[in-house]
């Protein structure tokens, strides 16, 4: 939100703006929070209701700890500002609603800057996938992803909002528990290239199918704009009815346009070996710092999404996975 106002903040949130912050404030805040005990100094408070507790109530607390702003439901933005006299308040019936467009609003500033966004999702394996794009594409552009796995109707939001002015790509997961779910992001994210890694069994119990849980899936694809890329895995029938004539469609996985063709020795005599990757009728090596089979799968999907915007990744490929992604955990009176 680099360069806006609290009035064009508000504006594009499509709030209230009962006060402006002062001279020092006057800035627009370099991210969003929802949570007073991750606020920092200058940043944007959104309060939202939760199932034990409206975070709305907290918006005097979060202008007393610093926070440029807050956006909290009018029941509680008069009481922030009769109470606190820093800091700007901004008023949306549904604190929500504003947070997603703002972060809408974001996303397109960014658009014009030359910023590409992709989304990715999948049953399993969309995190991981997210963090190796997010390592090929840091090497050639300014990037920013999803932290962890910020990929709900509030999550993806904050992940937006957090990406910095200049950035060139924006590598953001997407989660599912229903239909409709990941229709709700791709109307935030505006992606210029959708990843489906995978269609498997996760929240059957939910959807009822798996032609249920690709039609979810498919939603992204569905969304695309006319001329998008859509990453899909190759020979996987539950997709088909769901690609568009009008999107460039890219398989990865064997059969592909993007597939494993063999090992690679390492440049200069090094140790280990590498993978090399047919990618639409060329050739790439890579020495990934993993050599897990389901992240090798992985790799191939962020090597097509990196492609569809431009960058052909070769060479080293260091990876730091998200928490909980391949790491080993020791057993209390596990044997070493």
């Amino acid at each position: 939100m680099s360069g806006w106002d609290s009035r064009r903040v508000a504006s594009e949130a499509g709030a209230e703006l009962l006060r402006e912050g002062p001279s020092e404030r006057s800035q627009a805040p370099p991210r969003a929070v929802i949570d007073t005990r991750e606020l920092a100094p200058g940043d944007l408070f959104v309060g939202l209701r939760g199932e034990r507790e409206d975070g709305g109530a907290r918006a005097a607390e979060a202008l007393a700890s610093g926070a440029w702003g807050v956006l909290v439901a009018p029941e509680h933005a008069d009481g922030a500002a009769a109470n606190v006299s820093e800091g700007a308040v901004l008023s949306h019936p549904n604190p929500l609603h504003g947070l997603q467009a703002l972060a809408r609003a974001w996303r397109r500033d960014l658009g014009e800057g030359g910023a590409k966004v992709v989304a990715i999702t999948g049953s399993t394996g969309k995190t991981s996938t997210k963090d190796i794009l997010a390592a090929m594409l840091r090497t050639a552009v300014p990037t920013a992803a999803s932290a962890a796995n910020l990929n709900t109707e509030i999550g993806l939001p904050l992940a937006v909002l957090a990406a910095p002015a200049g950035t060139q790509a924006l590598v953001l997961e997407m989660a599912m528990r229903g239909s409709g779910q990941i229709a709700e992001l791709t109307a935030i994210a505006e992606p210029d290239v959708g990843v489906i890694v995978n269609v498997g069994p996760a929240h059957l119990e939910l959807l009822g199918s798996l032609e249920a849980i690709a039609a979810a899936k498919g939603e992204l694809i569905a969304d695309l704009r006319p001329g998008g890329t859509a990453v899909v895995p190759a020979g996987e029938p539950l997709l088909e009815k769901h690609l568009r004539e009008d999107l460039h469609v890219v398989t990865f996985g064997e059969g592909g346009d993007v597939a494993m063709i063999g090992l690679a020795d390492p440049p200069g005599g090094g140790t280990g070996s590498g993978v090399r990757i047919a990618l639409e009728g060329d050739e790439i090596e890579l020495w990934p710092s993993f050599n897990q089979a389901h992240n090798l799968r992985n790799l191939l999907a962020a090597v097509a999404a990196a492609a569809a915007v431009g960058h052909t990744p070769e060479g080293r490929l260091e990876v730091e996975f998200s928490a909980m992604r391949g790491q080993r955990e020791r057993l209390p009176g596990a044997p070493c």
